[in-house]
């Protein structure tokens, strides 16, 4: 016998079906487990940056549960956000709860890293929480520093053309050429010079070839000069007593020098006494009269003969 149902209830019936698809749905979408057991954690930040209901909470990149729920305390200005893990994810209690970007388009998710204590947080208590760093702050603390400098290597680069461009100007540009010019007449200066310093060089290598070609001689003369440096040193000895027997003799000489001057002995009285000098003097004179009237007088001073008689002296 077939059972007759009104449309009615076919309808509710597909109705209660479609509400509750809807809620498993929901939930689903929220990332909560339909058929397996689960706890929750708390944790309380100052700063969500972003985090909704239904984000992934992952554990070294594996999804272990999902945000069930955020609540703002009006008093303290926190925030609690409940987290939904498996039954089975075991959270030691210094473990910590942080929010980081899990994608480059801003999705935010929450890091489970876990603790080293032995102590197992249970359903309800409150898990450490902490915020990594967002791409926004990164943003904020390297790019605009680069944009900063950019902008300033921009505002240098527009210096540096407005100056090139006054440097090519009408005006300078005939400076510029005038110097290049100099610069030229300079290069070939510079080569003539190079070229003197090839010829001089050339010379050298001649003078060099020489040189080489009377290293015999060279080396002959020092040899010579060798040799006289060894008889020099070996005569040194007899040169040394030469020069003391010298030393001796102006010592003997500057002894009796003195004694002249004193008047000792007989040739100091010569020389000291004034009247024996003049007596010397006046015997000098005498003897040169003298001298004069023989040459002129022989007569006077020789009487000889041939046969041996005395002639007889003239009468005055």
């Amino acid at each position: 016998m077939a059972l007759n149902i009104s449309n009615e209830t076919k309808v509710g019936s597909l109705a209660i079906v479609a509400v509750t698809l809807l809620i498993l749905g929901f939930n689903f979408l929220n990332g909560e487990e339909l058929f397996q057991t689960s706890y929750t954690l708390t944790a309380r930040y100052k700063n969500i940056d972003g985090l909704i209901p239904g984000n992934k909470v992952v554990i070294n990149g594996l999804q272990v549960g999902s945000v069930k729920d955020l609540k703002l305390d009006q008093k303290t200005g926190l925030i609690f956000a409940t987290f939904t893990l498996k039954k089975d994810i075991l959270v030691p209690a210094d473990s910590k709860a942080m929010i980081y970007a899990s994608d480059l388009l801003g999705a935010k998710s929450v890091a489970i890293i876990m603790g080293k204590e032995k102590k197992i947080l249970k359903d309800g208590e409150m898990v450490g929480d902490s915020i990594a760093e967002t791409l926004s702050n990164k943003v904020m603390t390297e790019v605009l520093p680069l944009k900063d400098r950019f902008d300033a290597l921009l505002i240098n680069v527009d210096a540096l053309v407005t100056n090139l461009r006054t440097v090519l100007s009408d005006k300078n540009k005939a400076n510029i050429e005038g110097t290049l010019e100099q610069i030229n007449h300079l290069t070939h200066g510079l080569d003539s010079i190079l070229k003197k310093t090839n010829g001089i060089a050339g010379d050298m290598k001649v003078l060099s070839s020489g040189l080489a070609n009377q290293s015999a001689n060279i080396e002959k003369t020092t040899k010579n000069f060798t040799k006289f440096s060894d008889t020099l040193a070996a005569s040194s000895g007899t040169l040394k007593q030469t020069l003391e027997k010298a030393n001796e003799s102006m010592l003997s000489l500057k002894s009796v020098m003195a004694k002249l001057d004193k008047g000792e002995g007989s040739a100091g009285l010569i020389l000291n006494d004034k009247k024996l000098y003049e007596n010397l003097n006046a015997s000098t004179k005498s003897l040169d009269s003298l001298l004069v009237d023989l040459k002129a007088h022989p007569n006077r001073y020789l009487h000889f003969s041939v046969f041996g008689k005395k002639e007889k002296q003239p009468k005055p």
